[in-house]
């Protein structure tokens, strides 16, 4: 496969990418829309007291469950299937990544169908690992999926604005309205399933896009990559600065960390230390939405010759 066909293949995965993080954020405000209108109901029939007036005597037992209700029917069915769909399409994603190491390694490395098959397999146990899923692709509680399929934060977060509406002492109507505005988000504020999963979607999809991609890397021996993605109005210094520019490995690993553009915490601009930060991974860190294209070392070379001394 020549160089311009392995670059329109990673494109299309690109785009395939992109295609999927927007079906899942439009399937989050949709469900943000079913959660609203089940908690309307449950609201008015638990507090309304016929005039428009809040029931005084209903207390945050009666809130917490009526809320949990509400969550438990979302949890069986639209979040339920938002989960399913995920995982699906993560494990597009590292398919995508193979099919592009595949037809990278079939013209630029020594490796045959049979050694790659094991390549493959490894990855797949590698990143099965690392997501939390077993081998019949079931996600584990506990594992990085399963601890972000949680509803638990989501709820109670529902369950404190709406105690504290009550507590006001305001109109149920007026209650409802800042009900639909916290669950279903408004133009310029996400809903709260879409503030709370948004970091699942695009995050976590890009993270683990990067650390298929970087697994196949290693076990082909490849070292050399385009920072690749283009950019956009909201793209960030150090963005800028990499984009569409050929690096090793190790550059990335030695240089990045200490690049003043790299975004970082408070907490890590005070004490000079960066937290868990891995570059062909992280690479522009939150909400980055750059991948890392592994390229032969040949063409690297060719694209940036400095690099023919460095392997002298």
């Amino acid at each position: 496969m020549s160089e311009r066909e392995l670059r329109q293949l990673f494109i299309q995965h690109s785009r395939d990418l992109d295609a999927r993080q927007r079906a899942r954020i439009r399937q989050l405000r949709g469900l943000e829309r079913d959660l609203f209108e089940a908690m309307v109901v449950r609201i008015t029939e638990a507090l309304d007291a016929g005039d428009g007036v809040i029931k005084s005597r209903r207390g945050s037992a009666t809130i917490n469950e009526l809320v949990d209700k509400a969550f438990n029917a979302l949890d069986r069915a639209g979040l339920n299937d938002f989960y399913k769909a995920a995982v699906a399409d993560i494990f597009t994603i590292i398919g995508n990544n193979d099919r592009y190491s595949f037809a990278l390694a079939t013209d630029n490395t020594n490796i045959g169908d049979k050694r790659y098959k094991s390549i493959r397999q490894q990855v797949d146990r590698i990143m099965r690992g690392k997501l939390g899923i077993d081998d019949r692709g079931r996600v584990k509680p506990n594992g990085e999926l399963g601890k972000l399929f949680k509803s638990d934060a989501i709820r109670t977060a529902v369950k404190e604005a709406l105690n504290a509406g009550m507590t006001s002492g305001k109109p149920v109507s007026k209650l409802v309205r800042e009900i639909e505005v916290k669950v279903k988000g408004t133009r310029l504020s996400p809903g709260v399933l879409e503030k709370a999963l948004t970091p699942l979607v695009f995050d976590t999809y890009q993270r683990f896009d990067r650390a298929s991609s970087d697994t196949y890397a290693q076990k082909l021996g490849l070292d050399t990559f385009i920072y690749a993605g283009g950019l956009i109005e909201t793209s960030r210094p150090f963005c800028e600065k990499h984009n569409d520019k050929v690096f090793t490995v190790e550059e990335a690993e030695k240089q990045w960390p200490k690049d003043s553009a790299l975004p970082r915490t408070k907490v890590e601009r005070e004490s000079g230390t960066l937290v868990g930060y891995n570059p062909t991974v992280d690479m522009g860190r939150w909400n980055c939405r750059h991948r890392i294209r592994y390229i032969p070392r040949t063409l690297a070379e060719q694209l940036r010759p400095d690099l023919v001394k460095v392997r002298i």
